[in-house]
């Protein structure tokens, strides 16, 4: 009856959660730890290798690799999983992005979760493209700014220059460092 509440509490956990023992091998794990690896949900169940189910979700593409070779990148998340430290972050060959985060027990096992975090990953996708975009118009404005034969100068609300053009410097004979 112990061992029946426990998996249902671990299967309405949001995140996927695996337990694997000194040996490496799975011995429990949740509904949601199957979702985010659908191409092996025949090969997870208890008693298998980690390495196995690594190296057949390589074999099957259930990874992005970013060019990594494949031996390299199983070599990686291996050590990884055997010597956990900070979460590490997986994109899934459907697009999701995952946060594998795991801890050592006490009896030398593997404790894991995965967290979907595409969501987030989007939104620094999205960030990281605006502010690419700002770069870009900032560099147009002090090129602009850069290249006008008046003179230009901008001072704050408490009268702080906050923008000067070099032709404002040339023409009252102020030098940068002074500005």
């Amino acid at each position: 009856k112990s061992r029946s509440r426990l998996t249902h509490a671990l299967d309405t956990m949001a995140d996927g959660f695996a337990l694997y023992d000194a040996d490496d091998r799975l011995v429990l794990y949740n509904r949601k730890y199957v979702d985010y690896s659908p191409l092996v949900a025949d090969v997870i169940m208890p008693g298998v290798p980690k390495e196995e189910i690594l190296r057949t979700s390589v074999r099957r593409g259930a990874f992005v690799l970013n060019g990594m070779d494949p031996e390299d990148y199983i070599q990686s998340r291996l050590q990884k999983h055997r010597n956990p430290g900070d979460p590490t972050e997986v994109q899934l060959s459907d697009g999701r992005w995952i946060l594998i985060t795991e801890k050592r027990t006490d009896d030398g096992g593997v404790v894991g979760t995965r967290s979907d975090i595409t969501e987030m990953k989007r939104r620094e996708m999205e960030m990281l493209r605006i502010s690419q975009q700002l770069h870009a118009k900032n560099l147009q404005f002090d090129t602009a700014l850069s290249n006008m034969v008046q003179g230009l100068c901008m001072f704050d609300k408490d009268q702080r220059l906050i923008v000067v053009n070099r032709r404002y410097l040339e023409i009252y004979g102020f030098s940068p460092d002074v500005v």
